[in-house]
């Protein structure tokens, strides 16, 4: 595009996380050859903008604008395609792939159940997910990434009818506090590409006396083939 018509827009964009939104009409445009900054205090809601500009979560209103194509609700893939993507603050991106084949990897790799969880941060429906009756040795990673999360030998049953763990992986997640039900709750997410995994209470067994509570269509069963495990 040439002169000074607007890249990438948005219009009166609200977007949230369940029933909260976090940014309330938002409007933005980016010239061809410029550079724009978010500037904010934590918790302001750069991210959620961000995310909400690039796909990952859907604006409950408002439309976000590629040049003159409408591309509000698109899936990331398909929004990275038109080269506009999110990439989460971490440091340890896919060195082998390229900046758009690493801003895709989040995208064209999940079912509309995985993505509605990992990145629009919804829960399954208890007890339908299989990893509930997984006791095989092995290991769970990240259904996005494939980054190893928990271990089988932190797994136990917690009747919640979610898959449950009483310590992660070392260095395998992240956690932030959200609101969703209006009271504070520890969220928990793939350290490497943010996916939302479920949320960690205080109630579990001994040694941590911790429940990471994980929905299991965010995880991918690996199982122990050593014999050893």
């Amino acid at each position: 595009m040439s002169g000074d018509a607007p890249v990438l827009r948005a219009e009166d964009v609200r977007a949230g996380y369940g029933a909260g939104d976090i940014i309330h009409g938002i409007s933005v445009s980016v010239a061809a050859g410029t550079v724009a900054s978010v500037v904010g205090p934590n918790g302001s809601g750069k991210s959620t903008l961000l995310k909400a500009l690039a796909g990952v979560i859907r604006p409950s209103s408002g439309r976000v604008l590629a040049g003159d194509r409408d591309i509000t609700g698109l899936p990331p893939e398909e929004i990275a395609r038109a080269g506009i993507g999110y990439v989460p603050q971490v440091d340890d991106v896919f060195a082998p792939l390229t900046v758009r084949e690493n801003l895709e990897m989040g995208g064209y790799l999940l079912s509309k159940a995985q993505y509605d969880v990992l990145r629009l941060h919804r829960t399954e429906i208890p007890g339908s997910s299989p990893l509930n009756h997984e006791m095989r040795a092995g290991v769970f990673d990240c259904a996005a990434c494939a980054l190893p999360l928990f271990s089988s030998e932190a797994k136990y049953d917690s009747r919640t009818g979610w898959p449950s763990f009483f310590r992660p992986l070392e260095n395998a997640i992240g956690m932030s506090t959200d609101y969703v039900f209006l009271m504070p709750r520890t969220e928990v997410h793939c350290r490497r590409c943010g996916g939302h995994l479920g949320h960690r209470f205080e109630d579990g067994p001994r040694p941590t006396g911790l429940r990471y509570c994980i929905n299991g269509v965010a995880l991918t069963f690996r199982p122990d083939v050593s014999g050893t495990g």
